[in-house]
């Protein structure tokens, strides 16, 4: 069975140090070498991905890059703060209406990750509401970088849903993201752009999905990149990446996941881009490795048997 060759692929670990595997044997025995020479051996292929291996040479690195008062917006619409960096795994946020939520990911909070402590997570960020805030940031006023017209926030019903009123009296609903950053437009959405047929973007699971039927924003069908279609979501599910795969559920696995010859086990991790690789085992022979769904289906096409005689 063909197996991914890792040798010469690198990262920079948590403490800010770039490290290079220089021996790949399989996904729990690979070594990695730092540049300061300093070599450790036999550790997992996740670890070196998510950038746990430290340099035992530099176990304290004096290059910590401080982030606090380093601001963000949630995916619940909220606006954070950092006030406490300790290490990129370990930050404490502040919300815009006092809350503080401890010992927190940095990634996280560049993507917007960060759980407020008194809103449920519900099934779509799109469903999140807090009534204090909303009523908060009604009559906030924002410069439009396109224009320079002063504009208005004046009903602010989630993050993705805002009313925004121009100086001539013109109002549209807008996410509040683009309110904030000055970049709403004052034309209405042509008809085309609110078809969302043929977006695409990674799970929460780090699958690929795709809208392949918007009938609305409340009716929605999503195919996966295994071809497994699910129908009738909300669309800001979709744009939440909240859309569980059949075979998942919320921290996990829901049951076996098979595709071709490749049993599936778990999500190892994640890129920046939100794609995923997951831990798989080949069932023919039985080695284990971390592979994408793409590089599973793609070797499932170069193997299969086409017989073109003829009779």
């Amino acid at each position: 069975m063909p197996r991914k060759n890792r040798v010469d692929e690198t990262n920079i670990n948590t403490q800010g140090l770039q490290m290079t595997i220089i021996a790949y044997r399989a996904c729990d025995d690979i070594d990695v070498k730092f540049a300061s020479g300093s070599i450790v051996r036999h550790r997992l292929y996740r670890d070196f991905a998510s950038g746990k291996i430290r340099d035992p040479k530099n176990q304290y690195t004096k290059h910590k890059k401080d982030r606090t008062d380093e601001t963000g917006i949630g995916r619940n619409g909220m606006k954070m703060k950092i006030i406490a960096y300790r290490t990129a795994r370990d930050i404490d946020v502040e919300f815009d209406d006092g809350a503080v939520v401890y010992h927190k990911n940095y990634s996280n909070f560049k993507k917007g990750y960060i759980q407020h402590p008194n809103i449920s997570k519900n099934t779509s960020t799109a469903q999140t509401k807090l009534k204090v805030n909303a009523d908060a940031r009604v009559g906030e006023q924002v410069v439009n970088k396109k224009t320079g017209e002063l504009m208005t926030l004046i009903a602010y019903h989630n993050a993705f849903s805002v009313d925004i009123q121009f100086p001539d009296g013109t109002v549209v609903n807008r996410h509040y993201y683009a309110f904030q950053h000055g970049t709403v437009s004052k034309q209405s959405l042509p008809k085309e752009t609110r078809d969302k047929t043929g977006q695409s973007r990674y799970s929460d699971a780090g699958i690929k999905m795709t809208i392949i039927k918007y009938i609305d924003a409340k009716h929605v069908d999503v195919q996966f990149e295994d071809g497994t279609i699910v129908t009738g979501i909300p669309y800001g599910q979709f744009n939440g990446g909240s859309v569980l795969h059949p075979k998942f559920r919320k921290g996990g696995m829901r049951n076996k996941w098979q595709i071709g010859d490749y049993n599936i086990s778990g999500l190892a991790y994640k890129h920046m881009d939100g794609s995923g690789e997951f831990f798989c085992t080949h069932l023919p022979s039985g080695a284990e490795d971390i592979k994408t769904v793409q590089e599973i289906l793609q070797e499932g096409k170069e193997n299969a048997i086409v017989d073109i005689s003829v009779s």
